[in-house]
């Protein structure tokens, strides 16, 4: 059940178009959508931010304050993050969803990470999906990459048996902005949610503080069912396990056509927002590329086809390999405060 304002009205909507319409249009959403972009936005960094999980995207994360200060996605365009919390214990899940067919399935993960009594009422975030529609030559039937994602997540939303306060709903119209070249783009492109207190902000990940273990996590999206978000931080322990999973010897022959391109060409073949897309996109696409080329065995990725394993040095709050001496005493007592 979706909630909104003070007043906890409830969506009443049958169809989704019309709940969406009602949710955009809804003067306690606006203004929050506003208040939400004339925010200052936090840079994350790893030598600033003490406690932090970056989730990527079709990833999600639930964290608790004990062991983390700040959970938060960023590189949004066409996608949604999503983040629920839960007032009573803190415990905050973000998801990172890219299209339509992940929505019901990712919404069960996060929610079920979360634990919630029925009668508590949830606290939602959702920010991304610029509306991409603008930009696009499209049939009469055709409504871009946002719009048939940002429907599914309402449709699915008000059909859980929770109550789901929406605080933040900065997508579509009210993310969208025009840049310097003339294209739509988005107004905010990542958020982070503080666990202890439940305040959203405008946020991004230096690219020193979006791991650990980016480049494989980048690449496990690409392998198993579409309609599953990958969870690779264990909330109970404080610890990243990225699970192996395979490639073929053929994705070094499609890395070297990738890599052949030039930057114009790449965005426009690996990217459903070219004109959107922030400088790093480039770069990341790039990274998996020369990754796979270089290593066309996926075993060298998993040696002894085991999981990697990261915990969080206590003293620096890095991210570090558990084969690190240290690591087991890390996660040892992590595993003991919870």
């Amino acid at each position: 059940m979706v909630l909104v304002g003070a007043a906890l009205e409830t969506l009443d909507a049958q169809d989704a178009a019309t709940k969406l319409a009602w949710l955009l249009g809804h003067p306690t959403l606006v203004a929050a959508a506003d208040a939400f972009k004339a925010s200052p936005a936090i840079e994350i960094k790893q030598s600033g931010t003490p406690r932090f999980v970056c989730v990527l995207q079709k990833e999600f994360a639930t964290a608790t304050p004990e062991f983390v200060d700040f959970v938060g996605t960023d590189d949004a365009t066409t996608c949604v993050g999503v983040g629920i919390r839960d007032p009573k214990s803190g415990l905050t899940s973000i998801g990172h969803l890219d299209f339509a067919g992940c929505v019901k399935e990712g919404l069960a993960q996060m929610l079920s990470s979360l634990f919630p009594d029925k009668d508590t009422i949830l606290e939602v975030h959702m920010a991304g999906a610029y509306d991409d529609s603008i930009d696009m030559e499209l049939r009469e039937d055709e409504m871009g990459h946002s719009w048939p994602l940002c429907l599914e997540l309402v449709e699915e939303l008000q059909a859980l048996p929770y109550k789901l306060e929406i605080r933040t709903l900065c997508i579509l119209r009210h993310n969208t902005v025009t840049s310097d070249g003339g294209y739509p783009c988005p107004a905010v492109r990542g958020f982070a949610i503080e666990t202890k207190s439940g305040r959203c902000v405008p946020a991004s990940f230096s690219a020193d503080a979006s791991g650990p273990d980016e480049i494989i996590r980048a690449l496990s999206m690409l392998a198993g069912p579409a309609s599953r978000l990958r969870s690779p931080y264990d909330t109970e322990s404080d610890t990243f396990s990225i699970k192996p999973f395979q490639w073929s010897r053929g994705w070094k022959m499609l890395a070297a056509q990738s890599l052949a391109l030039s930057d114009a060409e790449l965005l426009q073949t690996r990217s459903t927002s070219p004109h959107a897309e922030s400088p790093s996109f480039v770069t990341s696409i790039r990274r998996m590329d020369a990754y796979i080329y270089n290593h066309p065995d996926w075993e060298h990725a998993f040696p002894n086809r085991e999981s990697r394993r990261f915990v969080r040095d206590p003293g620096t709050g890095r991210w570090m390999r558990a084969e690190d001496p240290n690591s087991k005493r890390v996660a040892s007592t992590a595993k003991a405060l919870w």
